[in-house]
């Protein structure tokens, strides 16, 4: 272990006693040395006294091996100089005399370096903020004190004039932390080498165009067709086309390539999910053209100190290329950033991480990428990102599509560029949000900062609970913002306590206070607890009129924006309804980072001033691949597992993934998701489905029915393709209107309880050919088109299993069923739709 120690200390020398003395004294200081022989004194021999002498014999032991370190680290010429000395403390006081020189001219040498100090062109800012601090630790040493305001200064003034446009706001400010200050220089570096690269690489372009020798047309036109290499003047510096390289490195080594349109590779061997494509690719080299045979993906791990696992999509098989070829468009077009410089390559992801590095190599850039064959572990992805409608509709909880438009126009959030494709009807959504036309404002209320007024509401009880015996629904929504908070509760004796430690939250947060509360007069809101809370805070309870929720207008609509959110998303992830809480905290942070109807930017902005960043959203209920640590599986486990992706987590910057097979939620941020494929749906839905797959009843609303009071609990009625139905108050407004959709009146109002199958379609006029019975339908001029239609319902009910048959009960009333028709017209076609319905009172008027 010494030997080693020695061996990493290089000899003393005019240039480097710095460094020298540095690791000397520390390996001193580590074997217990340099406090007992460098600092202290030599102990003196008392007469007739045994532990003087003992001290003195364990004294020269520690000096002679202090003398030994200190010699053996000297070269020989050096060595000679100190041969008479005794004494490894004397030794040290020589060599630092010698090399550091009086002490007043060397705290004069080393302020005047440190007031001229200056970052030189090659000197990366992480090396000048390093030097910088050498100098000033020097000079601590030395009893001469730097402060950090000081040190702040200098690092400053010797800026170079690259630096200047964040170096004069930077010079105002000198009480700026260190740490903070070269995080913000790091920061400019980092942009600066980006800018650099992008101007390096428009003027490569600028100055060799590519063109197509085919027929003169431009690269651009041919892009789609051909991948194209760019051409050095110098053929030579080009080599790697010209030349076979046949050394192990070469089979992974990838050329990074800014002219190259695809990666390419000449071996098939570690290609997956191939597929043939035969395609003429034009190389530098004059009059030459090579032939592709295949496109697939591969998988790789980085060769770097990260060992990261990279995969690789559309990689074209070229068997004459002479090397791997990494395209830099590629990369970028997948939301990666590279940058080069003469340290190197560097990959980031979207997010700022490091995904691997490159060297320089004979003027070439140099990844080193090993082949794997490994499909489910934990990916960092070289592949183009889905920036369509549909795929961002789904990402943001099946947010408007105007609202995605205004999101992308108005730049309300980051993360979100350019989308392609048209927007289609989306089918989640006829069925998971349908409602009546709102009704003429009449009354509005506005607000001019975050908490002035909260509207609250409870939701609940619903039929089924959550994965976590949870009932109830706690919504809070804020005037001003529109922001949603969400809080699900288990019985209405703890909405007391939520609700205050969700209000001290929140006005922590803003350093602010809650000035006024509107709620209706429920139990759980007027109750002595909440009295005596409300006066401590000095906060305003406003309670609606008696009979008439519409007052609490926008807490009401809240819930039902968030259930029909919920029930959308639990339609489109085909997951059971124990999910719906899971779908509700997703659709209350969709709402939070989407804008609303009523304000150009989005709540999470009104509330603290950022822009979210919708980079991390994900399809709710997609396949999602998620990391097993290695004290929970065996070394030859898989890395990952398959699990249903089913929101985001609460306390930490974390997914929320649905583990079928153990029936546990993991929150974990090593995630790879699969966003076109629904994690439950690939799974077969357990036979015990009764308490979510059962056939849904249509209930009959006589007009002469009414209750003694109003009521705000959504009817909950269970579904066969496992949505969540709720009726609030039919009167209510869209999702995002402002208060004054509300009509204010004290008449009673009926509880009426829509049948839930008829929210997913608006009511339009039947005409006299929808027929009302079997027989109509068998009989009619379209009989073909109706028993197409009533197959794919009976289709439907044997592909989830809604029914088993079974010996009829005794003394048990049968429920009969009936078909339902209905005609609608889509971009002047004619959509023919049959459901088989169990009757229960009786058929209400109209779908």
């Amino acid at each position: 272990m010494e030997t080693m120690n020695f061996a990493r200390i290089e000899p003393l020398n005019d240039s480097n006693y710095g460094i020298w003395s540095m690791k000397i004294e520390a390996l001193l200081d580590a074997k217990d040395l340099f406090e007992e022989v460098i600092e202290n004194e030599e102990p003196k021999i008392t007469e007739n006294d045994p532990e003087s002498v003992r001290e003195h014999k364990a004294w020269s032991k520690k000096n002679k091996e202090a003398m030994g370190i200190l010699v053996l680290s000297l070269t020989a010429e050096q060595a000679i100089i100190y041969k008479g000395i005794k004494k490894a403390k004397d030794i040290w006081n020589e060599i630092k005399l010698r090399f550091e020189g009086a002490v007043e001219d060397r705290k004069i040498d080393l302020m005047l370096e440190l007031t001229s100090l200056k970052k030189s062109q090659s000197e990366s800012i992480e090396e000048y903020l390093t030097r910088a601090q050498g100098l000033c630790r020097q000079m601590n040493e030395l009893g001469k004190t730097v402060t950090e305001r000081e040190l702040v200064r200098y690092i400053i003034e010797g800026l170079p004039d690259t630096f200047e446009s964040i170096a004069l706001p930077l010079s105002t400010n000198r009480a700026i932390p260190l740490v903070d200050l070269r995080q913000t220089l790091l920061n400019f570096e980092k942009k600066m080498l980006r800018e650099e690269m992008n101007s390096r690489h428009t003027r490569l372009m600028k100055k060799h165009p590519v063109r197509s020798r085919a027929n003169g047309r431009s690269y651009d036109q041919h892009r789609r067709e051909h991948a194209k290499i760019s051409k050095e003047s110098d053929k030579k510096e080009f080599a790697f086309t010209l030349h076979e390289e046949d050394t192990d490195d070469a089979l992974t080594e990838w050329h990074l390539d800014s002219a190259c349109t695809s990666h390419m590779t000449p071996d098939e061997t570690w290609l997956v999910n191939k597929r043939v494509e035969n395609k003429i690719i034009s190389v530098a080299e004059e009059g030459r053209n090579i032939e592709s045979i295949c496109r697939g993906e591969l998988m790789t791990i980085t060769m770097d100190e990260a060992s990261k696992n990279v995969k690789l999509k559309n990689v074209l098989c070229v068997p004459k290329l002479r090397c791997n070829l990494l395209s830099v468009p590629s990369i970028v077009k997948s939301g990666n950033e590279v940058v080069l410089n003469e340290k190197g390559a560097f990959i980031y992801s979207e997010d700022g991480e490091l995904i691997c590095t490159g060297k320089l190599k004979e003027n070439m850039f140099i990844v080193n990428l090993t082949p794997r064959k490994s499909e489910s572990e934990d990916e960092a992805y070289f592949q183009t990102n889905a920036n369509t409608y549909e795929i961002w509709h789904r990402r943001l909880g099946h947010v408007n599509f105007e609202y995605l438009k205004a999101m992308l126009s108005k730049h309300m959030v980051r993360g979100l560029e350019k989308l392609e494709g048209k927007i289609e009807i989306c089918d989640s959504c006829i069925k998971g949000k349908m409602t009546r036309r709102p009704y003429e404002n009449s009354y509005s209320e506005t607000t001019k900062d975050s908490l002035k007024l909260l509207h609250i509401d409870l939701c609940g009880p619903m039929k089924i609970t959550t994965l976590g015996g949870k009932k109830y629904i706690l919504t809070v929504v804020d005037q001003f913002t529109r922001r949603y908070f969400v809080e699900f509760i288990k019985t209405i004796d703890e909405v007391p306590g939520v609700l205050q430690k969700l209000i001290n939250k929140r006005e922590n947060e803003l350093n602010s206070t809650v000035k006024r509360i509107r709620s209706d007069n429920g139990s759980e809101f007027i109750n002595d607890i909440m009295k005596q809370y409300f006066e401590h805070k000095g906060i305003k309870h406003e309670r609606t009129v008696c009979y008439s929720p519409r007052s609490n207008g926008t807490a009401e609509r809240a819930n039902r924006t968030l259930l029909d959110k919920a029930r959308t998303l639990l339609i489109d992830s085909a997951l059971p309804l124990d999910f719906w809480a899971e779908a509700a905290s997703t659709a209350e942070y969709m709402h939070n980072i989407t804008p609303t109807k009523s304000k150009d930017k989005t709540p999470m902005e009104l509330w603290n001033g950022k822009k979210p960043s919708v980079r991390h959203v994900k399809p709710f209920g997609c396949v999602a691949f998620y990391k097993v640590f290695d004290n929970k599986r065996h070394k030859l486990q898989p890395k990952s597992k398959k699990g249903v992706f089913v929101g985001y987590s609460r306390n930490r910057k974390a997914y929320r993934i649905y583990d079928i097979e153990e029936r546990q939620i993991h929150e974990t941020s090593d995630v790879v998701f699969d966003e076109t494929k629904n994690g439950y749906a690939q799974k077969e839905l357990s036979k015990n489905t009764e308490n979510y797959t059962q056939i849904e009843y249509i209930w009959s609303n006589p007009e002469n029915q009414q209750t003694d009071e109003p009521t705000n609990q959504p009817v909950i009625q269970e579904r066969i393709d496992g949505t969540v139905s709720t009726e609030i108050n039919d009167d209510l407004t869209t999702d995002d209107e402002e208060d004054g959709n509300q009509n204010i009146s004290n008449r009673p109002v009926r509880n009426r309880r829509l049948p839930s199958r008829y929210e997913d379609y608006e009511v339009y006029a039947v005409s006299d050919a929808t027929p009302e019975t079997y027989e109509d339908a068998a009989f009619s001029q379209e009989k073909d088109k109706w028993k197409d239609a009533m197959d794919k319902e009976i289709n439907s009910f044997e592909m989830h299993n809604v029914w088993e048959e079974v010996e009829r009960p005794q003394n048990k009333k049968v429920i009969k069923s009936r078909w339902v028709y209905k005609i609608e017209e889509l971009d002047d076609e004619k959509l023919y739709k049959a459901r088989l319905v169990a009757v229960g009172y009786g058929q209400r008027q109209g779908i």
